[in-house]
């Protein structure tokens, strides 16, 4: 079939152009954009007019039907009528004027076809009102001649036309196989002179034959590269393609700006992210810092209950029981640690707080730049690491539990300590009786002093043990407490940044679903962008096929 190549490649810029019309409707585009796909379309849809001139019994409608395979043209009902052939699902004839009819047939390719079948120079509607009509606007007129006539009435028709309307002309000598090849040669020469002489113009010349379809395939290839697949053809075409893919490029900067701020508005997301962590490391270290201040009020408590321990327990007391000191030592350690610990906490609370809150604002600039909603209390429920720091305040020695220990272990000493005291005495005695008996007052004396010695050794040490159960007891309260401030402030802490980081999680969510969205679109603008250059690419590529020469070779019968 004449011209398949072009028609196919015209049907995928069609579909093409169909696909880019629904996405500019899905898209909503502007209405300028929309009418300016349709007259792509509109443009992209516009026949081919052919027209054939000859005179009578010329061959003009047989070769019309040798050319497009079907038995349409020509009849008893067209006889001396210019018809043309157009495309109508159903078969009718159209009387548009007393020398013009319109044919509306089913035919397929009458929907890249408009074909004039003129009659021959000798009938009477072969008016030149009617020619006016068609041929300024014709693609290519056919002008049959036969193979045994000269055709000199039609000289001067032809010698009025204008030279940009007959370069589109093309003459053909018909019914080639009612003559010999000397004949048809020598006829070809006489035309070809007569042609040059009369128009100054040699038109291409094709030998053929409707009947045995000789020499069709020649006029074919013409037709196809030089007329259908023509440089101002497929300088449309390639028009057609350039505006489509402009229109796509516009229509494409809706979602791919979409897809470039939702990736951008990603990046803000994760470096708030990282961020975030950031903070949290420096809260923590913040806390560290705090809690180190605890730990160091402890010590000081330590130092002054060794303090008041030296103060109040002297080695006589050790001998003579006193309990007098251990309410001062309860007020003195207990109550004064209470204190401390009170004061340093809420002096960790305000700190501790004053940086979340200042962790909080920051994080809601950001959110408020990213259009996020954020909780406006976030930062103000420290419920939680208050009431660590009640219970931290509750385990408070209310029972003098360290006094107890301390009195406990102190009885414990003293008991430890009589045998040494009457160990002391004893030979305190013997001293005495040996100084009054003058005998072995040097061995009396020498007992006297290492029991004295070693008692004293042994009030030394166990006063010693003395104090490291104090610093026993205070630094296993110290771990306690702090070890629950510290697990309430980083458990505080965590959860704060991670209700922070939660804040993040409908962005990602939506920007998630954008994508989604937006994905698909992106993928159909790709799609139509790969087929609109895939288009251009067989628009620009020469084809053998496309590029033939006329003919004068006599075609084989």
């Amino acid at each position: 079939m004449i011209g398949d190549g072009y028609f196919q490649l015209r049907a995928q810029i069609g579909t093409s152009l169909f696909s880019l019309a629904k996405l500019g409707r899905d898209l909503e585009a502007p209405e300028p954009a929309l009418a300016s796909l349709q007259g792509l379309q509109a443009g992209l849809r516009e026949a081919f007019l052919f027209l054939t001139l000859g005179p009578s019994r010329g061959g003009k409608s047989t070769l019309l039907n040798a050319l497009f395979g079907r038995e349409f043209a020509g009849g008893p009902a067209f006889t001396g009528r210019a018809v043309v052939f157009r495309h109508s699902p159903d078969s009718r004839d159209v009387p548009l004027t007393e020398e013009l009819v319109e044919a509306e047939r089913p035919h397929i390719f009458l929907r890249d076809f408009t074909l004039v079948d003129m009659p021959g120079f000798d009938s009477p509607s072969a008016a030149p009102d009617v020619l006016k009509r068609f041929l300024p606007n014709a693609d290519l007129v056919l002008f049959v001649f036969p193979v045994k006539g000269d055709g000199a009435e039609a000289w001067d028709f032809l010698a009025s036309i204008d030279r940009d309307v007959l370069r589109r002309f093309i003459f053909i000598i018909q019914q080639c196989d009612t003559a010999s090849p000397d004949e048809v040669l020598l006829y070809v020469k006489r035309l070809r002179h007569t042609m040059l002489t009369r128009l100054g113009h040699a038109c291409p010349i094709f030998m053929v034959s409707a009947q045995t379809r000789a020499g069709l395939e020649k006029l074919e290839r013409y037709i196809d590269g030089e007329i259908i697949a023509s440089a101002s053809r497929r300088q449309k075409l390639r028009d057609i393609c350039t505006a489509a893919l402009r229109l796509l490029g516009d229509l494409a900067d809706q979602p791919r700006a979409a897809i470039r701020n939702a990736e951008q508005a990603g990046h803000r997301v994760e470096e708030q992210r990282l961020t975030l962590v950031e903070r949290k490391d420096q809260s923590l270290r913040q806390s560290a810092g705090e809690l180190w201040s605890l730990a160091q009020t402890f010590d000081a408590a330590q130092s002054r209950g060794e303090q008041i321990l030296l103060r109040r327990l002297k080695y006589r007391s050790l001998v003579r029981e006193r309990t007098d000191w251990q309410a001062a030592f309860q007020r003195e350690v207990d109550e004064r640690l209470h204190d401390a610990i009170a004061k340093q906490l809420e002096t960790t609370f305000e700190h501790i707080n004053t940086d979340l809150q200042d962790a909080w604002e920051s994080h809601r600039a950001v959110l408020e730049k990213l259009d996020a909603k954020a909780p406006p209390t976030l930062a103000q429920d420290r419920s939680a690491l208050l009431d660590t720091f009640s219970q931290t305040l509750a385990v408070r020695d209310r029972e003098a539990a360290i006094m107890k220990r301390i009195a406990q272990r102190y009885r414990e000493i003293r008991a430890a300590l009589r045998l040494p005291v009457f160990a002391v005495l004893a030979s305190a005695l013997l001293v005495l009786t040996a100084l009054l008996t003058s005998r072995f007052v040097a061995a009396s004396v020498a007992l006297f002093v290492v029991t004295a010695g070693g008692a004293g050794l042994a009030a030394f040490l166990l006063r010693r043990s003395l104090f490291s159960q104090l610093q026993a007891l205070i630094a296993k309260r110290r771990e306690k407490v702090i070890a629950g401030i510290e697990n309430g402030v980083r458990a505080e802490i965590n959860r704060f940044y991670r209700e922070l980081v939660e804040t993040l999680r409908p962005l990602d969510e939506a920007r998630t679903q954008q994508r989604a969205q937006l994905q698909p679109t992106l993928a159909r603008v790709q799609q139509l962008d790969e087929l609109f250059a895939q288009c251009m690419t067989s628009i620009n590529a020469r084809h053998a096929s496309l590029e033939p020469a006329p003919e004068e070779s006599v075609p084989n019968r």
